[in-house]
């Protein structure tokens, strides 16, 4: 598993000159999300998502 653009998002930070608590929030969440993901934690979990896709049938 991997993070797209994390490239584009390096390149942002130089051409748009964002703060470094701005880069550190986003990496933060880029952590917790993996965490999740790869953890399989609510809503990236097996089950979480079933009734949502029974209510689109």
């Amino acid at each position: 598993m991997h993070v797209d653009d994390e490239d584009e998002f390096a390149t942002h930070q130089v051409e748009l000159g964002y703060p470094p608590d701005i880069i550190a929030m986003a990496e933060q969440s880029r952590d917790e999300a993996l965490h999740a993901i790869r953890g399989g934690i609510a809503p990236f979990d097996e089950t979480t998502h079933t009734p949502w896709l029974a209510r689109l049938t």
